[in-house]
């Protein structure tokens, strides 16, 4: 069945009740693509592409209702959608990241109730990149903030050293050290601290379990050369407190921002894996 076209423009303009009522059948499927080739949870997504509509509070508030509604329902969050005006597919997660959202509170609350319901940033789309390969020049323009939460966001819920190393994520990387030094980057930019996360995860092992076990793995070495007279102890308080700085970030990403339980399901399973 294809998905009506009043419906299609319910879910981009956020009208929960009418794409409640639409699937108040239960056998009517949450991923029926409309004409076009797009899905709903796509058109929640992307309600801003194209249109400039304000960005106001109350305007998130009502995507985010009917983005989490449609996941409740069964939606897929990695189901394809042919978008016209772009070439290829793309899922719900790069609608997102091409939308026209002005507020990065926006983009980075969609995105997490994504993630959280099992999208994955490293699936390649019908023109060849990923929403991860999508994120990486974000990094060096207006968004730069933005986009390294999100890509802490990424990396931490499906990195591996497959996925940072393909040809295109590689190509990117490259641009984006060219532009920082171009702009003769400052140590905190964005563009800096997306290039040197994503650095510090391949150098640990190309996982985000791998790069927060790093402070861990150095703490358990300081203190065995301590314990073999090679190395001076520091005194606990500054030892512990060495560690809590290194780990910080890992801690900041494993506690998570929203009030969802996909953040504490992965720290849970981070305590529960040592």
């Amino acid at each position: 069945m294809v998905l009506p076209a009043a419906v299609k423009e319910a879910a981009r303009e956020g009208n929960l009740a009418a794409v409640q009522a639409y699937l108040a059948d239960a056998d009517r499927d949450p991923d029926e693509a409309a004409a076009d080739g797009t899905r709903l949870l796509w058109n929640a997504c992307s309600n801003t592409i194209g249109w400039g509509a304000p960005d106001t509070d109350s305007r998130l508030l009502a995507t985010t209702r009917t983005v989490n509604f449609l996941l409740a329902r069964g939606a897929s969050p990695d189901a394809w959608s042919r978008n016209p005006t772009l070439l290829g597919a793309r899922t719900a997660l790069h609608a997102v990241l091409y939308s026209q959202l002005a507020k990065k509170e926006s983009m980075l609350a969609l995105a997490t109730c994504l993630v959280d319901a099992g999208a994955d940033p490293m699936l390649h789309d019908g023109d060849g990149g990923s929403a991860f390969s999508v994120l990486l020049p974000m990094c060096s323009r207006v968004r730069g903030p933005v986009a390294y939460e999100i890509m802490v966001l990424f990396l931490r819920s499906g990195a591996s050293r497959e996925s940072l190393t393909t040809y295109r994520v590689r190509k990117l990387l490259s641009g984006l050290r060219v532009r920082a030094a171009e702009q003769l980057a400052a140590p905190n930019s964005s563009v800096q601290k997306c290039l040197d996360l994503i650095d510090a995860v391949l150098a640990a092992g190309g996982t985000w379990r791998d790069y927060c076990l790093q402070p861990h793995k150095r703490l358990l070495r300081l203190r065995s050369l301590v314990a073999r007279g090679r190395a001076r102890g520091l005194g606990r308080t500054r030892l512990l407190s060495w560690s809590v700085s290194s780990s910080r970030l890992c801690r900041t990403a494993f506690s998570g921002t929203s009030s969802s339980t996909g953040p504490r399901r992965d720290r849970r399973s981070f305590r529960n894996s040592n």
